[in-house]
Parts: structure tokens; C-alpha cells; sequence
């Protein structure tokens, strides 16, 4: 139980030391290929994935500055297209970088379904494996949410 308790306290304290804001430190396992997070050498423990949580309502208030729109209008009913690719890069990145399960995130972003969150993330990666500019953007918007 002692060993346990160490483990999580270093984990904590890496994060910490990395200058990240509200560390919610979880525990991925290595093999899993969708998670893109350094791994952090902790002194005595199996080499682990720290997935640090970002608020969503963080995330929405950057995608929102990034495309030039208001989180209120990514989390409305409207469905104009310079509404939609916004709300779902934010869904996207709720995804990727947040611990929220689909209905979770779905409650986020106006109550919609969680096949609708899946529907964005699935439109989200295909524009990013076709479109190399979206993809840069997608980089840059990952960047100003990873600092």
C-alpha cells in the first residue's frame, strides 16, 4: 500500500515540476496508440503514461478564440459552417485530451448525443489525414492548449 501511495506522489510530483496547470496525473498504459504524451522516467517505477486533464470549457474557449467565433455559439444549436468546424475541432481535442466519456462530453457541447461527438471526431481526423493546412492548424490549436 506504501509503494502505491509513492507511486502516485511521484507521478504528482512530476507533474508538478512540469509546470502544468491542476494536474490530474492518470495512468495510461504504454501500449495504448491513441494517446500521444511523453513518458515520464519516474526513479524505481515501470516507465507509465501520464495523461494530464484539460477543462473542457478551456478548450472551448481556445477554439473558439482560434476561429474567430464565441463559445457560446460552439455549444449552441446552430448549425452554419462557421459554427460546425469549430465546435467539432473543440469536440475533438475534448476527446483527445480530456478523460470525458462521449455522453459526458455530449452534455458539454449542448447536450448531444454521444454519436454525435463520435461523428465529429471521426470528421475531425479524416480532415486532418486529407487536408495538410487544417492539420497544421489542428497542431497549432494542440499547442496553445498543451502550454
Amino acid at each position: 500500500m506504501e509503494r502505491h501511495k509513492s507511486f502516485h506522489a511521484a507521478i504528482a510530483a512530476r507533474a508538478a515540476l512540469a509546470n502544468q496547470p491542476h494536474p490530474k496525473a492518470v495512468l495510461m498504459q504504454k501500449s495504448e496508440p491513441s494517446i500521444i504524451w511523453p513518458v515520464i522516467p519516474i526513479e524505481g517505477v515501470p516507465e507509465v503514461i501520464v495523461k494530464l486533464q484539460r477543462p473542457v470549457h478551456r478548450i472551448i474557449r481556445i477554439v473558439a478564440e482560434q476561429y474567430h467565433t464565441t463559445g457560446e455559439d460552439i455549444v449552441s444549436s446552430r448549425r452554419t459552417k462557421d459554427v460546425i468546424i469549430p465546435r467539432h475541432v473543440a469536440i475533438f481535442f475534448a476527446k483527445e485530451m480530456t478523460l470525458s466519456s462521449l455522453p459526458e462530453i455530449g452534455r458539454r457541447f449542448g447536450g448531444r448525443d454521444h454519436t454525435s461527438i463520435l461523428h465529429a471526431v471521426r470528421k475531425i481526423t479524416r480532415m486532418i489525414e486529407n487536408d495538410p493546412q487544417f492539420a497544421a492548424r489542428i497542431d497549432l490549436i494542440r499547442g496553445l492548449l498543451r502550454a
